[in-house]
């Protein structure tokens, strides 16, 4: 090769010619009894596709099934023809278990190829399954006429072609034979291994619907029984849900979901019946006079506060050692000078009549300020008892009487006292 200027360029290059392969060969490696396959055996097969260039590409199909379960890995040879030529053999197999469906199907062996000219050749085998007939679960025929003649169709599956009977409230029909109102046909062969099995009743009775039919087919490789019941009646509802139930269901959902909607909603504003009904009445919160509220003090039980109320946290000590109130120091040091002064206190109480009641007003402290929220807002009145000044013994009843006085609670002021 030269160029313009004068340069040449020299180059080496291979052309390889395609060369159509030759159509493809199948051959079966496990051939069964009579050239048919029993149900569940092993089967192995291979193709070849010889002398081609480039090599053929192989696939396998069951009819138009693809099939890729026990496909080998295609091996490839090379040889030479005369005139030193480099040609390509290709060589896969397949393995696998003979199944019922795969009676009568063809197994294909497809050489795929540029220089064919679809593109492609075929080889094919029909494989052909023996079996027993297989068994069906329970037959239920539907719409027989009462009083007509009534037939019985069912349809099974065989290879060969099976030996049929009928057995009827403990009668045996034979096919091809009648017995009294019941008439067994021949097996009709409806291809690919599957025959309709009928049996004809003259005049059938509601009688005829309550018995049990068993039909009995076999073979070579095996007999099966099988369970039929008819009616008179319309055909079964197929299963699942009509139009109706699944709007109703729908409804039935969103109620459901309105109503808890609802619930939340009312319950987080506190409406209807989630509404606080426990607060106080007005007049529960009101000053009551003492006499309305007199009552012994081993009977008397505070009245709960409205708010939630905080557990305080006391140690028996602070329960057991209260500070005293200053009313009540103030009330031990009358005591105590009441019994110093002696006579000379009588002779003034003489002269300075008092009343027969002494009034002292005992506060329950609370010295820690978070307690002091938590306690109920109570007052209680201590009365004394001291003779008359008549002489006259008081009457037979406890020396020291309470009261309880509820008030509502008020914003602290602390009053300085100038001594």
């Amino acid at each position: 090769c030269s160029s313009d200027l004068g340069d040449e360029i020299s180059g080496v290059a291979d052309l390889i010619v395609a060369l159509e392969p030759q159509r493809p060969q199948l051959e079966i490696l496990t051939p069964g009894r009579n050239g048919a396959f029993e149900v569940d055996s092993e089967f192995q097969a291979k193709c070849v596709s010889h002398d081609g260039r480039p090599p053929a590409n192989l696939t396998w199909f069951l009819d138009d099934e693809n099939i890729f379960d026990g496909v080998t890995i295609p091996e490839v040879v090379e040889s030479h023809d005369r005139n030193n030529a480099t040609l390509y053999t290709v060589v896969q197999g397949i393995q696998r278990f003979i199944r019922v469906s795969d009676d009568r199907r063809n197994l294909i062996c497809r050489a795929n190829h540029f220089s064919y000219p679809q593109g492609y050749l075929d080889s094919r085998i029909q494989l052909l399954v023996r079996y027993r007939p297989q068994p069906l679960p329970l037959v239920k025929l539907y719409g027989l006429i009462l009083g007509s003649t009534g037939l019985v169709n069912v349809t099974i599956r065989a290879n060969p072609r099976p030996l049929t009977e009928w057995q009827v409230a403990g009668n045996t029909i034979q096919q091809g034979t009648r017995n009294g109102r019941y008439e067994a046909y021949e097996p009709q062969d409806l291809g690919r291994g599957e025959f309709n099995v009928a049996l004809s009743i003259a005049g059938l009775t509601l009688e005829d619907t309550t018995k049990e039919f068993v039909l009995r087919a076999s073979n070579e490789f095996g007999t099966t029984d099988y369970q039929v019941r008819i009616s008179s009646s319309e055909a079964a509802p197929a299963a699942g849900l009509g139009v109706g139930p699944i709007i109703g269901i729908v409804i039935a959902v969103l109620v459901i979901l309105i109503i808890i909607g609802l619930i939340v909603v009312a319950r987080a504003t506190g409406r209807w019946c989630f509404s606080d009904n426990s607060a106080p009445r007005p007049s529960e919160t009101d000053t009551e006079s003492v006499e309305n509220r007199r009552e012994p003090l081993e009977n008397f039980t505070p009245r709960p506060p409205p708010q939630k109320l905080i557990k305080p946290n006391l140690s028996l000590n602070a329960i057991f050692k209260r500070n005293k109130s200053p009313s009540t120091v103030k009330h031990e040091a009358l005591e105590s000078q009441t019994q110093q002064s002696g006579p000379n206190a009588a002779g003034e109480d003489d002269q300075h009549p008092r009343d027969s009641e002494e009034t002292v007003i005992i506060t329950d402290e609370v010295t820690d300020p978070k307690e002091e929220d938590s306690k109920p807002n109570i007052v209680y009145a201590e009365l004394m008892l001291k003779p008359s000044p008549e002489g006259k013994a008081p009457p037979q009843k406890t020396p020291t009487e309470y009261a309880e006085i509820v008030y509502p609670k008020t914003p602290k002021v602390t009053d300085a006292k100038t001594n």
